[in-house]
């Protein structure tokens, strides 16, 4: 996590910012943590750890050691399940430590795709082979009439209360098989405890390393198709959040109040607290009361944010037995990747139309009624999107140089480019994509320079992870992006058909 906000750690170690791990100062004071204890860090009880029922999930130090359902929503307390290591040994070992913290923090994360939306969640906790980790966040924070809609853009700005780190020290798995509990350790090393069965008890991680306080998940969908401009939406929802929460010393990208409303008019917001009192954040964009909460996070402290990659481990590597681990990860990447049986028998082959449109009244620029477009139009199919992508097919649909080198289209008219054939050896329904790239400009012929229209892109999946089902659910069909500026603008439209 990137610290954008001054925060110290008011005991044991000072805080770096910018920096993910502790700097020692001086030889610290360790402060354990006390099984089953409340959060406040100036208790002396301890108590005997309760067992957790899943539904009833641990606050405080109570929620380390304890599984994580990575299919589930980011950093969420009611994802996490029941405990697998022994927190009382682990704190006789010393290996309990924590740090107490006040800083303020935000994050962005934003997709063209749901889909990408989601594996941007992977940047923020590393949970292996997972196709759409945290896809769970994308059911809690947008509405469901927004979702899976080529002409919306997501983001969420997470705005981070941290007042505690939790960690397990010497968080190695030949260490941690020493520290599991009893029941843990009979399920996960018991050859016949089918491991699907083991992932829905406790989850496919333990969480290892976690931050306390409060989160507030500020989340728009953007309709891309009524903004004119090339401004990305996770710069523009920082706009928006800034103008309704106020000035909370974040470092947040500024955008014109013309920009923001453009993109509000067009959007959905929604708004979610966790940790605090939470009924003090409002659910729409008018009345968020950031400032009110922010006085309640320490009062009622919840899991929030994973601290680093390390955070969370895969629930196998704690198995005694290297067959038990490989079969326990095999099932995970089994529901990690939900069976999709190939469209047809050899090669899939997609046709990709590109035309373009200068909306009515959007070519003032120009003087004539119309614009002139230079820049590049891409198309490529990818393979593997989930394992690190390769290029299988690419086409260019348009390319001028500029200068005398463009193309004039008049308001109103809607002008078909080029056809591109695109084609996979081997199309996967989920692992398999379309990414189109626009990079535009306007050629003013006047003695002002040409407009910059920018760069934008999309992905196109043939369907989400998770759905079901035959029908061509996302990459058939149109889809469009828009480059312009607040008075000239051009849509670009990708028409998608399966070729027979």
């Amino acid at each position: 996590m990137l610290f954008r906000a001054t925060g110290v750690i008011v005991v044991a170690m000072a805080w770096v910012s910018g920096c993910d791990q502790p700097v020692e100062q001086t030889e610290p004071e360790e402060e354990v943590i006390e099984p089953g204890t409340e959060p406040e860090p100036t208790t002396e009880e301890t108590t005997e750890p309760e067992p957790t029922e899943v539904g009833e999930p641990p606050v405080g130090e109570g929620l380390l050691g304890h599984g994580y359902d990575v299919f589930g929503d980011y950093a969420n307390p009611l994802e996490v399940t029941l405990p697998v290591l022994d927190l009382e040994a682990l704190d006789e070992a010393g290996l309990l430590v924590d740090f107490q913290l006040d800083v303020l923090d935000f994050d962005v994360i934003e997709g063209t795709s749901l889909e990408s939306y989601s594996r941007a969640f992977s940047e923020l906790a590393t949970v292996g082979p997972v196709v759409g980790p945290f896809s769970g966040a994308v059911a809690n924070n947008f509405e469901a009439d927004t979702q899976g809609r080529m002409e919306f853009a997501y983001a969420t700005l997470q705005l981070s209360s941290l007042k505690q780190k939790l960690q397990v020290q010497e968080a190695r798995p030949e260490v941690l098989r020493g520290f599991l509990t009893d029941e843990a350790q009979q399920d996960i090393d018991l050859d016949g405890f089918p491991p699907d069965l083991l992932i829905e008890k406790y989850g496919s991680h333990v969480v290892i390393d976690a931050f306390v306080g409060g989160r507030v998940d500020f989340s728009m969908a953007a309709d891309l198709s009524e903004v004119p401009f090339s401004v990305e939406v996770g710069t523009a929802i920082q706009g928006s959040f800034e103008n309704q929460a106020g000035n909370l010393g974040l470092d947040l990208e500024i955008v014109s109040d013309e920009v923001r409303e453009v993109f509000e008019r067009g959007a959905v917001f929604k708004t979610i607290a966790h940790g605090g009192q939470s009924e003090l954040i409002g659910n729409t964009l008018s009345n968020l009361r950031v400032d009110q909460w922010l006085d309640t996070v320490g009062d009622a402290p919840v899991l929030m944010a994973f601290s680093d990659d390390s955070a969370l481990i895969p629930l196998w590597e704690l198995a005694s037995e290297q067959s038990r681990r490989d079969e326990i990860e095999a099932a995970f990447e089994e529901a990690s990747r939900p069976l999709a049986e190939d469209l047809k028998d050899g090669p899939t082959r997609f046709e990709v139309t590109l035309s373009m449109l200068v909306p009515d009244g959007q070519a003032a620029d120009q003087g004539g009624g119309n614009l002139e477009i230079y820049g590049d139009v891409e198309a490529a199919g990818l393979q593997d999107v989930t394992d690190g992508a390769s290029v299988v097919d690419e086409s260019v649909l348009f390319r001028r140089s500029g200068g005398s080198d463009f193309i004039t289209i008049e308001e109103g008219e809607l002008v078909e480019i080029d056809t591109a054939t695109l084609t996979f050896d081997a199309f996967d329904e989920v692992a398999s994509a379309v990414v189109l790239s626009s990079d535009l400009t306007e050629r003013d012929p006047g003695t002002s320079s040409d407009d910059d229209f920018g760069r934008r892109g999309l992905e196109l999946l043939f369907r989400e992870p998770g759905a079901t089902g035959s029908e061509l659910q996302l990459l058939v069909g149109r889809h469009e992006v828009t480059h312009g500026t607040s008075n000239s603008a051009v849509k670009v439209f990708y028409d998608i058909a399966l070729v027979d």
